[in-house]
């Protein structure tokens, strides 16, 4: 088309071959067509590569990705579900909007990028009485524009370069046993060793995970915690239910920042913010971003510690908004999903799918009772 375009066409010429109209007026009626087709040329432009993107996804079926996607829910069901129960959060728009950030990020880095919470909020709000639900949701503000503010700015890259490669492998393995003696106060929580839901079926499941989890061909992850759900709906259905939660009614879309003080503003900068900021730059932008190009060496280019640092922000300053938890991409989350399995999109995409699911099609007092 724009080669035709390039030239008077023969319907605007007269029987002799000259141009009919004036070879002026032909020449810019040419340029304006070519105009409008170069502007629709870069309109379709990211629509086919968001296609293409989504097509990439889709070819990556494998049960080890769909395992590989589950690793990471021994970070987030436990905080999920605690804040919940003590009324921090509603689990519907929490359990929406976290499926929904992993589908974006799985379109926008094709790779198992985790969406955890933000941990130190998390705790804070636990284990004092120093936050609420509403200063819950300022934190994860302040902290995301602070972060996306470093990534827009680029100053994440001067921070990254003062900051020594140990402390970054140190935040790593920290995390890591972290994990397991939280795995094992979770077990010891059960109070007896031999029942469906006791410290056996934990210990076995743990060698299981460890004798098999470099296994490409078995899902191990699939399977713990598909057996972890037939558990737990044995549970309920022996105890006729489970219990009354608060905000198990909230919707999806409910729109939170109308109800803020200026109180709760100062008390989730003070309480939540400042603690959590270090721990969202060190770990959720520097540390995932070097462990993914330890991981992925070919998507160097395509993960930067700004654009990581970008989402963080634009996650929490949306998603917030609406109800949604603190979150950020954790290194943790990431090595979880790859040893058990996960290489690419597919994985996060079906585990936000399953979410968005859980949220949509569930009330909260049931999802809360299975997840619990």
């Amino acid at each position: 088309l724009p080669s035709l375009l390039s030239h008077p066409s023969p319907l605007y010429r007269n029987g002799n071959g000259e141009a009919a109209g004036g070879g002026k007026e032909i020449e810019q009626d040419n340029l304006h067509s070519h105009a409008r087709i170069q502007m629709l040329a870069s309109l379709s432009r990211p629509i086919s590569s968001l296609t293409d993107r989504i097509r990439n996804i889709c070819s990556q079926w494998s049960w080890s990705e769909i395992s590989g996607g589950l690793g990471d829910l021994g970070t987030l069901l436990p905080f999920l579900v605690a804040l919940a129960k003590e009324g921090y959060i509603s689990i519907i728009p929490a359990l929406f909007w976290a499926g929904l950030f992993n589908i974006t990020s799985a379109i926008h880095w094709n790779l198992p990028m985790p969406v955890q919470p933000m941990k130190a909020i998390a705790t804070v709000a636990l284990t004092t009485n120093f936050l609420n639900s509403n200063s819950i949701i300022c934190a994860g503000i302040l902290t995301a524009g602070t972060v996306m503010l470093l990534g827009i700015t680029r100053s994440i890259d001067l921070l990254q370069k003062i900051t020594p490669m140990a402390v970054v492998y140190g935040i790593q393995v920290g995390l890591g046993i972290r994990m397991i003696t939280h795995a094992f106060r979770l077990a010891s929580s059960t109070g007896h060793w031999f029942a469906f839901d006791s410290r056996f079926t934990a210990l076995v499941a743990a060698v299981f995970t460890l004798k098999f989890r470099h296994n490409r061909h078995l899902p191990v992850a699939l399977i713990v915690f598909a057996i972890g759900v037939l558990i737990a709906i044995g549970i309920l259905c022996s105890r006729g239910g489970g219990g009354e939660w608060p905000h198990d009614g909230a919707a999806p879309l409910s729109w939170k920042l109308s109800n803020l003080s200026a109180a709760d503003w100062q008390e989730g900068f003070i309480h939540g913010a400042i603690p959590q900021i270090p721990l969202t730059t060190l770990n959720s932008v520097i540390a995932v971003s070097k462990l993914a190009h330890d991981l992925y060496p070919q998507k160097r280019r395509d993960i930067t510690r700004p654009g990581v640092a970008s989402a963080v922000g634009v996650m929490n300053v949306i998603g917030c908004a609406f109800g949604a938890m603190p979150m950020y991409h954790g290194a943790g989350g990431l090595a979880a999903q790859h040893a058990f399995g996960a290489r690419g999109g597919l994985s996060i995409t079906f585990l936000g799918i399953c979410k968005m699911v859980l949220a949509l099609a569930f009330g909260g007092r049931a999802v809360l009772d299975l997840l619990n």
